[in-house]
């Protein structure tokens, strides 16, 4: 989901979830009767981070785990390998209010792994992550992915729907602009030409056809 701040990007991914209702219209998540319904499949992490400050670490992973239905001992052994695989086993016994605003929102994220769900929704999930950490997000969204869990993240930056996405939703004041495939609307939305600056036009161009050219400046049309 693609759009500048204030798009609606938030209030539908939370319309989504049941956490706030539609004025008209209907949400269908997984196909299920309900949103309700199909929640315990569903993982999400929200733009705001909302860990409990005083609580350890690995007490809230366990926690959340529970709330979506894990036993116990699993959830302890879940969270211990996701904390692993962020980088955030030592601080197992930390309690998230000594913690960086990177190692929390990385907490929060394991959170909505916790469970192996079908659908992971991410709300602008590499707000506030140095470089080394949005790529080690990504790394784990793919990992996701190639599993076969289904992932929905919202953002404003084309480069990161350019590097992930199959498919871009481009929203504006809560209006659907565009949807399809990326590369499907790249090809009818993007440059059809491409210029060259050179001392004289260059013999090939592959996929391209020179229409014209001068003063150093050759245009070609793409295929």
């Amino acid at each position: 989901m693609l759009g500048p701040n204030g798009s609606g990007k938030t209030t539908t991914i939370r319309m989504a979830l049941d956490i706030i209702r539609p004025d008209s219209g209907a949400v269908n998540v997984l196909g299920a009767s309900s949103v309700r319904d199909a929640l315990a499949r569903v993982g999400y992490l929200p733009e705001e981070r909302g860990l409990y400050q005083r609580s350890r670490v690995m007490e809230i992973l366990t926690y959340l785990g529970r709330l979506k239905r894990m036993e116990s001992v699993n959830a302890a052994k879940q969270g211990e390998a996701l904390l692993k695989r962020v980088g955030l086993y030592e601080q197992r016994a930390m309690k998230v209010q000594a913690m960086s605003r990177g190692m929390s929102q990385l907490v929060q994220f394991a959170g909505a792994l916790m469970h192996g769900p079908d659908l992971i929704i991410l709300d602008e999930p590499f707000s506030g992550l140095d470089p080394l950490n949005v790529q080690l997000m990504k790394e784990i969204i793919r990992e996701q992915q190639a599993r076969g869990a289904a992932t929905i993240f919202s953002t404003h930056q084309m480069t990161d729907v350019e590097e992930l996405c199959e498919r871009v939703l481009l929203i504006n004041e809560g209006q659907t602009l565009l949807y399809g495939r990326l590369d499907e609307l790249k090809r009818s939305r993007g440059t059809h030409s491409v210029r060259i600056d050179a001392k004289r036009a260059p013999n090939t161009a592959p996929g391209a056809t020179q229409v014209n050219g001068a003063d150093g400046h050759y245009d070609y049309a793409l295929a």
